[in-house]
């Protein structure tokens, strides 16, 4: 799609009230009648004056045109939806979906089948949950999880919160997880989703022989299932031994201060205050 479709796609949702509509027809109107009145003083006839008015006007609308840029298509927040299915949102400064993208062959499918492009991000979640394509993934233990980067504190905790009370969320026993933005850009080059990378980031303290495409072939389920036996100390007693000190609570204080990308309460397993279930 062009720019200049995009822009035009990007406006058709922007509507101005009937007021503004008429001062703008008004202005135009008694412009024209200025120019055809032979009388008209021509105060910017003088070349340097004119020459002053059209610079004013050119750089006017760079500036106008970088802020709209920037608003519509600079993306400033990622939501990545995880189950089998990897999809990762990319979020502008008013929340819309600016772009999609699929992280596995089942997330292609879905990405190929569902249009939430200019929609809010929770309109697009559950759009994209409750789909037919996605439905047969939704299992009871499918842990679908929903990861959120942002460089604002505060959108961050807004966003979780909204996401761990969406419908999409609630009805599937869904999780949100914040991640550190940096850890956007070394997801992609691994060819990971935000969500799936940051539970490989986790895995690798507890197995380093994991990799990233180890990470790729498993589900959510499965991830979410090794990082348990580990941290409740289930299985691999090596790894036990390594990591048996600071469960104490429910946080898992074995992670941290061991990884920067997670904050202390959002680790993919114990996301306390984000979790949603069947019965909340």
């Amino acid at each position: 799609m062009g720019l200049e479709n995009k822009v035009r796609d990007a406006f058709d949702c922007v509507k101005a009230d009937e007021g503004l509509k008429d001062a703008a027809k008004e202005f135009l109107r008694d412009a024209r009648q200025r120019e055809s009145c032979p009388g008209a003083k021509r105060r910017l006839l003088h070349p340097a004056a004119r020459l002053a008015f059209v610079t004013a006007c050119a750089m006017l609308a760079v500036f106008l045109g970088i802020g709209s840029y920037a608003m519509l298509w600079m993306p400033v927040a990622y939501v990545s939806i995880d189950v089998n299915p990897s999809l990762e949102l990319e979020l502008n400064r008013l929340d819309r979906v600016i772009d999609v993208r699929a992280y596995n062959a089942d997330g292609e499918e879905i990405a190929g089948n569902i249009s939430v492009k200019g929609l809010h991000y929770e309109d697009a979640i559950e759009r994209i949950v409750s789909s037919e394509k996605m439905r047969p993934y939704l299992t009871e233990d499918a842990a679908l999880t929903f990861t959120v980067a942002t460089a604002s504190a505060l959108k961050e905790e807004r966003m979780l919160a909204e996401i761990a009370h969406s419908s999409g969320c609630l009805e599937h026993g869904g999780s949100s997880v914040g991640a550190d933005m940096s850890l956007v850009g070394e997801a992609h080059e691994n060819g990971l989703s935000l969500g799936k990378y940051l539970a490989y980031r986790l895995l690798v303290q507890y197995e380093p022989s994991v990799t990233v495409q180890d990470c790729h072939d498993m589900s959510m389920s499965q991830l979410h299932g090794m990082l348990e036996e580990h941290e409740h100390g289930t299985s691999h007693g090596d790894s036990q031994g390594e990591h048996e000190t600071g469960h104490e609570t429910e946080h898992g204080t074995e992670h941290k201060g061991q990884y920067e990308g997670v904050q202390e309460s959002e680790y993919p397993m114990e996301y306390d205050g984000h979790k949603s279930g069947h019965g909340h």
